[in-house]
């Protein structure tokens, strides 16, 4: 539970995060987080194994290490699709001007094309992946929720009673 949590308080801190922000603020946005992942793993773990008799352990371990690494794959691929699309309209409402076509074009093939635009468009490409990530954190936040609501209902018999 203390991991789900902390997941859930991560997100939205990473959807909270500010331009302008000292250094030591954001990396204190980093740590729920991965404060819950360092939790939620072995919790997992445990918990898997007492409901499991001794001798499905093997396939229960390593299904839930298939599970683990499908679920690391996939958010990871769902994470950059919300980004890209979110991005694609971000950089349409935001970005404003002469060479807007020129502009767009650079930064979707690369974010390193950032730094060298003119001040008035870095502004505007800077803002729109801010509101970007802004929308795929909160997404991130939202999915957080859900696994936080379906660990809430989940009680597992206490270790050291099984023999």
């Amino acid at each position: 539970m203390l991991g789900t949590s902390l997941s859930v308080v991560g997100a939205l801190c990473l959807a909270s995060m500010q331009r302008g922000w000292p250094a030591l603020l954001y990396i204190l946005c980093l740590m729920p987080g991965a404060a819950g992942s360092g939790f939620q793993f072995p919790g997992t773990f445990m918990a898997v194994l007492s409901v499991s008799e001794q001798s499905d352990q093997a396939v229960v371990t390593s299904t839930l290490i298939l599970w683990r690494s499908l679920g690391q794959v996939l958010g990871v691929a769902c994470s950059s699709l919300v980004v890209q699309n979110a991005l694609w309209y971000y950089l349409e409402v935001f970005v404003r001007g002469p060479e807007k076509e020129r502009v767009v074009g650079l930064v979707r093939k690369s974010v390193e094309a950032i730094r060298e635009l003119p001040a008035g468009y870095r502004e505007q490409v800077v803002q729109s992946y801010e509101a970007a990530l802004r929308v795929t954190f909160l997404s991130c936040s939202v999915l957080a929720v859900v696994s936080l609501l379906l660990v809430l209902p989940v009680r597992l018999p206490r270790l050291g009673k099984r023999l």
